[in-house]
């Protein structure tokens, strides 16, 4: 008996202990299934919280996108004085925090140094887009002058032989009839009086006429040879006669040698040198060339001077010519232009020579930073302020004077600028004669 009910005590203990663990057990599993519905959920709003955000971000960045770029339209037209001292701020804290990164040992030189290159990288950004700018102002000139001729010249007359380089430059198709009209008789008739000897300006004159409509002057009206005939008329001591007729004569000369046509007796070297030596001779003692109108005639001998720079001498007349140049820019600093000196006021026909003249160096005059600017104007400002708002060029801002001289020299220096290269050395370059 007793047996019997140790046995039952014995099962009654079993069942409750088994009873017992089961609870516990279960009270723990339920709260590990909770929980991974829990961070399954929570996991889940997670994922939903940061996308919300990062739409919100990227509207956020795109709003702040637009923000930036408002003001930086809006900045752009009124920074003006604002941006040496914004340059020099950002100048200085970008210092102070290299500064910061290699410690305190930085010399007030090497600080300084530092400083004044952040300035320069930021000086260079704001050229660039003042570039762009006077750049628009450069094509939209161009344009009028273009327009002015054909609603006025057109084409031009023989006398202004310059006008037909200066509209080549601008890529105007002379000989198309739906544009130019005016009748180009001399093109096929031999112009009265211009005899193979004859010592004027013709040859010269006709020669860049006839390159201007890309025809060959050393075969035209029967088969006559400008050049050759010019080349002929070099005197013993390698002069061509007066000082702007020897200027233009080595040009045109030198042109139909890099056109490869027959150039005479100019293809020999010696017959060259001749010429620059007797051109060197003429320079005065001040650094420039003419006995007045020193500014167009320095101008137009640096344009030959440019193709023969590796003579004896050139390179140091071309330094005194330089030197010279300066200090006339210089005697106004209020102003980028060139003064005349006491032969001549400020005007568009010396300043054009000039402008060509430097462009033939290689001088780049749309550069900011440029030894020719002057008061933060460049050579181009300057030039514009010669233009009418019809388009043509005054000789001076007071006195319109011959337009059509002033009108043909600056349209070609505006070219000269354009494409950094001087318009009758372009000519040179593009122009192919069988």
């Amino acid at each position: 008996m007793n047996n019997k009910w140790l046995k039952v005590c014995l099962i009654i203990s079993v069942v409750f202990i088994v009873s017992v663990t089961a609870v516990m057990v279960g009270d723990d599993l339920f709260p590990v299934v909770e929980t991974d519905v829990q961070e399954d959920e929570a996991t889940k709003d997670q994922d939903e919280r940061i996308g919300s955000q990062d739409k919100a971000q990227e509207a956020k960045k795109v709003q702040e996108t637009k923000t930036t770029l408002e003001k930086k339209d809006t900045n752009a037209s009124e920074a003006g004085n604002d941006f040496e001292e914004e340059k020099s701020n950002n100048a200085e804290e970008k210092v102070a925090e290299e500064k910061k990164e290699a410690g305190s040992d930085s010399t007030e030189e090497e600080t300084t140094a530092k400083k004044n290159e952040y300035e320069q990288e930021t000086a260079g950004e704001a050229d660039k887009n003042n570039e762009i700018s006077v750049g628009a102002d450069l094509e939209k000139a161009i344009h009028k002058v273009v327009n002015w001729y054909r609603e006025n010249r057109n084409l031009p007359e023989q006398e202004w032989w310059e006008a037909y380089t200066a509209l080549w430059g601008a890529g105007e198709d002379l000989n198309n009839p739906d544009k130019w009209q005016t009748a180009q008789d001399w093109r096929d008739q031999l112009p009265d009086g211009l005899d193979p000897d004859h010592a004027g300006n013709e040859h010269i004159r006709y020669g860049f006429m006839l390159l201007s409509v890309e025809e060959d002057p050393t075969n035209v009206w029967g088969g006559r040879n400008l050049l050759a005939e010019l080349a002929a008329q070099q005197e013993g001591n390698g002069s061509f006669g007066q000082l702007g007729r020897h200027i233009w004569a080595m040009e045109l000369l030198n042109i139909g040698m890099e056109l490869e046509l027959d150039v005479g007796s100019w293809s020999d070297q010696g017959v060259r040198q001749k010429a620059v030596n007797w051109l060197l001779n003429e320079q005065n003692e001040n650094g420039s060339f003419g006995r007045f109108s020193e500014l167009d005639f320095t101008g137009w001998t640096l344009i030959t001077l440019s193709y023969s720079k590796n003579h004896e001498g050139v390179s140091e007349a071309i330094d005194d010519a330089l030197s010279y140049l300066e200090k006339r820019q210089q005697e106004d600093p209020g102003t980028a232009d060139f003064s005349g000196g006491d032969w001549t006021d400020y005007n568009a026909n010396s300043q054009a020579a000039v402008i060509s003249g430097l462009v033939a160096l290689g001088e780049d005059l749309m550069c900011t930073s440029s030894r020719w600017v002057q008061n933060g104007e460049i050579l181009l400002e300057a030039q514009l302020k010669y233009q009418h708002e019809d388009g043509f060029f005054q000789w001076t801002i007071d006195k319109p004077g011959d337009i059509d001289i002033a009108t043909s020299q600056s349209l070609i220096a505006l070219l000269d600028i354009k494409h950094g290269e001087y318009t009758r050395h372009r000519m040179a370059r593009e122009l192919c004669f069988d």
